[in-house]
Parts: structure tokens; C-alpha cells; sequence
């Protein structure tokens, strides 16, 4: 069985992805939870940051299955 701290973040980047998309009232409540646990970060830097995440896994995978592709050459 697979750790927490092993998953969490491939856990977070599948919910991402999955995620239909978050609400007005859900963007304002994430931003209020994040500034509680002190950030001081917008809902706007909140969405790139996602929007980046995602991009960098996909290439990471595409990246991962050549480099597979090659080894196995």
C-alpha cells in the first residue's frame, strides 16, 4: 500500500485534472483556506500555477515515455 506522502502530489495533480470547474464561491474559499495557512496568494496565481503544474506532468509523462521508447531500442 502506497504511502501518503508518496501520492500526494500525483494524488492532487489527478483531482486537478478531474476537477470540473471550481466555482466562483469555491475559488474564494480556497484562497480564504491558503491565506489562513498563511500565503498570501490570489485565486489568479492560484490558476497558473495549476495550469503550469498540469503542462509540466504532461510533459514530464511524454518526456518519461520516450525516453522508455529509446531504452527499449
Amino acid at each position: 500500500m502506497a504511502r501518503w506522502e508518496d501520492i500526494r502530489e500525483d494524488l492532487f495533480e489527478a483531482i486537478l485534472q478531474a476537477q470540473v470547474p471550481i466555482t466562483k464561491d469555491q475559488q474564494a474559499e480556497i484562497v480564504k483556506i491558503m491565506k489562513e495557512k498563511g500565503y498570501d496568494i490570489s485565486w489568479n496565481a492560484i490558476r497558473l500555477e495549476k495550469e503550469g503544474i498540469l503542462s509540466r506532468r504532461q510533459e514530464s509523462k511524454c518526456f518519461d515515455s520516450a525516453a522508455s521508447a529509446v531504452s527499449a531500442v
